[in-house]
């Protein structure tokens, strides 16, 4: 009885019924009636999929950015989301270059050398615009001027971080040139503060800021200790 009841097979409540497996040469689907076998959600490939893996692909691209740089998950997902940085293929990142009215011209990449990283321009002939990020220049309490773009971005991070409730906006001028800082329209009010580099570009930088920016506006130069190269360094100078 025990061998029946096993060949039939139990439900839950205790009843039996004549469950068999199909014959080898049996099919589960039956395609000349147009049944098909029951499939489960088709994920990737579809749109569902395809914002699963746009979001994977944001996440992995944070947490490469936080790992880097040392700033907050929160924050790189955040540039990332409103499109200030870019990763591309290979990895690196891209830096949209848009105009005073927010419409993108161009892109900034850097991509992998022998001797480090380079960085190439995108159609060629685009001009490097500055780098502007956070409040509007109207809004703008505070405006820190670098060269390059991590200063720029840690220095806001860091404001996010300790909560500092200041309207801040921060440039960077894309290199060590500041003519295409005449055009911005920096409002008469706000600190501003230019953080040069601890060589001779640097110094020749923000005598070219001062050049183009300073008949009409007050600026302070923010000195980082001799012993580092810039905001960025995380090492001492040899």
């Amino acid at each position: 009885m025990d061998k029946e009841k096993e060949a039939a097979g139990a439900t839950n409540d205790g009843q039996y019924t004549n469950r068999q497996e199909p014959h080898a040469s049996e099919s589960r689907t039956n395609n000349d009636e147009g049944n098909q076998a029951t499939r489960g959600p088709d994920f990737f490939g579809s749109t569902e999929g395809e914002a699963f893996s746009q979001s994977l692909r944001k996440t992995r691209q944070a947490l490469a950015l936080s790992e880097q740089f040392g700033w907050l998950y929160d924050f790189c997902l955040k540039i990332i989301d409103d499109d200030i940085v870019r990763i591309g293929e290979d990895n690196e990142p891209i830096l949209p270059i848009r105009d005073l009215g927010a419409q993108e011209i161009g892109q900034h990449c850097r991509f992998a050398a022998n001797d480090g990283h380079g960085w190439m321009v995108k159609p060629t002939g685009t001009p490097l615009l500055p780098f502007i990020f956070g409040r509007p220049l109207a809004e703008a309490n505070e405006v820190h001027i670098f060269a390059e773009y991590w200063g720029p971005l840690t220095l806001y991070a860091l404001y996010q971080n300790q909560q500092i409730e200041t309207a801040i906006t921060v440039i960077a001028t894309r290199g060590f040139h500041a003519k295409n800082l005449a055009h911005l329209p920096i409002q008469d009010g706000p600190a501003i503060y230019l953080w040069p580099q601890n060589n001779d570009d640097g110094e020749g930088w923000s005598k070219r800021v001062i050049r183009y920016l300073g008949k009409n506006h007050p600026l302070s130069i923010v000195r980082i200790p001799r012993d580092f190269r810039g905001f960025m360094s995380g090492s001492k100078q040899e």
